[in-house]
């Protein structure tokens, strides 16, 4: 298998349900995370329950932070409505007709977005048919890996799923 797996463009209609469906699964993992360790005193229920709790689904980075990792400072913009000032990157969820995956399992989307004229808070996609990304989920990430060390088991970070 490729160590990467090609994104596919989405439609606004996909991702809205992709990020509906994780929305509505999150808010049944909260029920149950409630009911099972609000009364729990101990570390690991207190850290179930809030990750449960957590309402965040978007991630947001500016240009400029993403580009560092690329090594690059500015990028020209091949068509000036096609230029976006961050990048979000959304969970989602698949629902319950989406072959290969089953219902429930996580997705990750990306999106272009810039603030919406007027305001400070608020931001708007790209105006394209298809403004988002979605990649199938296919790794696991049991820690970051450290290109100095020595230590072999350091070396096997990303696993594939199959």
């Amino acid at each position: 298998m490729p160590v990467t797996q090609q994104s596919k463009p989405i439609t606004r209609m996909e991702a809205n349900a992709y990020i509906k469906n994780y929305q509505e699964t999150q808010d049944i993992i909260q029920k149950a995370a409630i009911a099972k360790f609000e009364v729990q005193t101990d570390t690991m229920g207190k850290r179930a329950l809030n990750m449960s709790k957590c309402e965040w689904n978007a991630f947001i980075f500016t240009k400029e932070s993403i580009l560092d990792f690329f090594g690059i400072k500015e990028l020209q913009p091949r068509d000036p409505k096609k230029n976006c000032e961050y990048l979000a990157v959304i969970l989602g969820a698949y629902g319950d007709n989406e072959s290969p995956k089953k219902p429930g399992e996580i997705t990750v989307m990306v999106a272009g977005v810039n603030k919406k004229q007027g305001s400070e808070d608020e931001l708007v996609t790209l105006n394209w048919p298809e403004p988002a990304r979605q990649h199938p989920p296919t790794r696991v990430v049991d820690y970051l890996p450290d290109p100095n060390s020595t230590d072999s088991n350091n070396q096997i970070t990303f696993k594939i799923l199959q």
